[in-house]
């Protein structure tokens, strides 16, 4: 993690990215932890995943998204499966 002030946008980005790849991480490890070691998978789980949340709300609040606003539209107008 960056310390201080985040820089641009694509530096928020990437840290999310990392972020969500350590929590994955923490989720998989937790499947192969020993009984002595489950505490701590399931520590690291949370400290990922508050992380992972922490940065995605910080995003949020700089308005940093990861797609272009155009891919926003609707991809089906219709109403049902019969609309032709």
């Amino acid at each position: 993690m960056l310390a201080g002030p985040r820089g641009t946008a694509a530096v928020l980005v990437e840290e999310i990215d990392r972020a969500r790849h350590a929590w994955h991480l923490a989720l998989h490890n937790f499947d192969f932890a020993s009984a002595e070691y489950v505490d701590f998978a399931v520590f690291t789980i949370n400290a990922a995943e508050c992380c992972y949340t922490a940065l995605l709300k910080e995003a949020k609040k700089k308005g940093v998204v990861a797609w272009r606003e155009e891919e926003l539209a609707p991809v089906a107008t219709g109403t049902g499966a019969n609309d032709a």
